[in-house]
């Protein structure tokens, strides 16, 4: 197996993350719930693996909850 250099290992990583980022946005303005690992997997098509492993460093800063209509209600309320 072929080890990639770590720019393109960052690069991935960093696409990765967005899409998970992107889907847990997504999801709480549509459903104001948190969505499962399935729901990461389907809405990304990333191993259920790679979903956990992002989400064990994944936060949100307030900035981008204040950019989901629904999220904003709630958190100036």
């Amino acid at each position: 197996m072929k080890t990639l250099p770590k720019v393109t290992k960052n690069k991935t990583w960093q696409h990765n993350h967005n899409l998970i980022e992107t889907a847990l946005l997504e999801h709480l303005k549509d459903s104001n719930k948190s969505p499962t690992i399935d729901m990461y997997v389907q809405k990304t098509g990333l191993s259920d693996t790679t979903v956990k492993e992002h989400l064990k460093e994944l936060s949100l800063d307030k900035d981008k909850l204040l950019l989901q209509p629904k999220l904003h209600y709630q958190v100036v309320q």
